[in-house]
């Protein structure tokens, strides 16, 4: 029979913060609703990359339920392209507050759809596409489970 090992106690973590609304500052993402909140990544977990180059978005609603619900911290890494047109990604639209949203691209239009069904896709056409931000995309994913 295997036993188990003892776990390897580390205090190799970062601190990265915790942002509910995102505006749009010039190239660099201005963080105006910054209330002081962290949460602490084991530093393995950012995979050799700088600490800076990562916010926390907390998940406000449920318009991506079921695979991020109400209160959930993404850890989203900072990069304004996606992979590939239906990546999910943290979308800045109209200045507004940053959303997380599967982003679809066409010719003319961008979708902006919610996993939850009951929410309807959102579609911004022609110049107001200029107005719709990548900010990053999910990398982690922290979740505390309700009792």
């Amino acid at each position: 029979s295997s036993k188990l090992k003892n776990p390897t106690v580390t205090t190799d973590t970062v601190s990265l913060p915790v942002i509910g609304n995102i505006a749009a500052g010039y190239d660099e993402i201005a963080l105006e609703d910054w209330s002081g909140e962290t949460v602490e990544v084991p530093l393995s977990y950012l995979k050799g990359r700088n600490k800076n180059e990562f916010i926390v978005l907390k998940v406000h609603g449920d318009s991506m339920f079921p695979e991020y619900h109400n209160g959930d911290k993404v850890v989203i890494l900072k990069q304004d392209s996606l992979p590939r047109s239906g990546s999910i990604g943290a979308v800045l639209y109209d200045g507004e507050t940053a959303t997380l949203k599967k982003v679809e691209y066409f010719d003319n239009k961008i979708k902006l759809i919610p996993l939850n069904p009951t929410f309807p896709p959102k579609i911004i056409t022609g110049p107001d596409c200029e107005s719709v931000h990548i900010i990053g995309i999910p990398k982690i994913l922290i979740r505390e489970i309700e009792e």
